[in-house]
């Protein structure tokens, strides 16, 4: 039993480790778009119209942002630091 504790706390410690750390504050100054993720999974984003809260989540891929006016964005994480919303056609870099 307890071999098996060990095996199954050893998979989630695997895949969290290659979990990236996407906490931080994003721009697209061309066209003035701000994407805010903080520690405690809360997000805002921000463009020339709107400023918008809501939270999170994260996979090794992608990020979900579930907004308080009831969108709902999907980024898709690039090696670069930067994230790529398919909606919008959009690209917003790390500034941190």
């Amino acid at each position: 039993m307890s071999l098996l504790l060990m095996i199954i706390i050893a998979v989630v410690l695997f895949f969290n480790s290659y979990l990236p750390n996407v906490v931080g504050v994003y721009l697209n100054k061309s066209k003035n778009v701000d994407v805010i993720l903080c520690k405690n999974h809360k997000a805002q984003y921000m463009d020339a119209h709107d400023k918008i809260t809501g939270t999170w989540s994260q996979n090794q891929k992608e990020v979900d942002l579930n907004l308080t006016n009831g969108k709902h964005l999907v980024g898709k994480i690039e090696s670069n630091r930067q994230l790529y919303f398919d909606d919008l056609n959009l690209r917003v870099s790390n500034v941190n």
